[in-house]
């Protein structure tokens, strides 16, 4: 977790807290870094690289009127600036005298899940690095001369979360993940099949 999304979630929180009366919030931060290598014909043909960030904030009032308002990008002054227009929203909502944030639980979270989701490794290895392993399977599925490789795509993803309410509640997660994929043609002389392997 980036101690920056985390300290992010808690000042707005705080910032929040107490700041009308009745009113509770909740705050969501998400950020995802996306990579991605691409061989056509045995070459580099594209790498790409994209972060998207995003954030909500969700009220509920004492007669359980909720509001929400979202963002594709916030920092403190456009997580206040979600605040009040989720806020301005509560008058036309309808009541639910059920409808709370969720209090503090001792017994959220898994640790041990949450460790086994990263790799550290993934949008830290150079492109050349990914290249040779998209080559790699390229290698692979070339090995019967039947098969001609089209297409290998090696890609990698990183994500981040992290929720922080007025009622002080806090939770985050984080993930990675790769994956590997060649498009290839085969060919007997009678016919040809185009098939993936992911």
């Amino acid at each position: 977790m980036s101690a920056d999304l985390e300290s992010l979630a808690r000042a707005a929180a705080d910032w929040m807290r107490g700041r009308r009366p009745g009113v509770e919030a909740e705050v969501f931060l998400s950020r995802d870094e996306d990579r991605a290598l691409v061989r056509r014909d045995g070459r580099r043909e594209s790498a790409e690289t994209s972060v998207s960030f995003g954030a909500g904030v969700r009220v509920v009032d004492a007669e359980g009127r909720a509001g929400f308002a979202s963002a594709g990008g916030a920092d403190a002054a456009a997580l206040r600036g979600l605040w009040e227009r989720a806020v301005e929203q509560l008058p036309h909502a309808g009541a639910d005298p059920g409808r709370t944030l969720p209090a503090p639980s001792p017994e959220a979270g898994d640790a041990a899940l949450a460790a086994s989701l990263w790799d550290a490794t993934i949008g830290e290895r150079p492109w050349d690095e990914l290249e040779a392993r998209a080559a790699q399977a390229e290698a692979a599925a070339a090995a019967d001369p039947r098969v001609r490789v089209l297409r290998a795509e090696i890609s990698e993803s990183r994500g981040e979360t992290a929720i922080a309410s007025t009622r002080g509640v806090f939770a985050r997660e984080r993930g990675s993940s790769a994956a590997v994929s060649v498009t290839a043609a085969a060919d007997d002389g009678a016919q040809t099949q185009v098939g993936e392997g992911y």
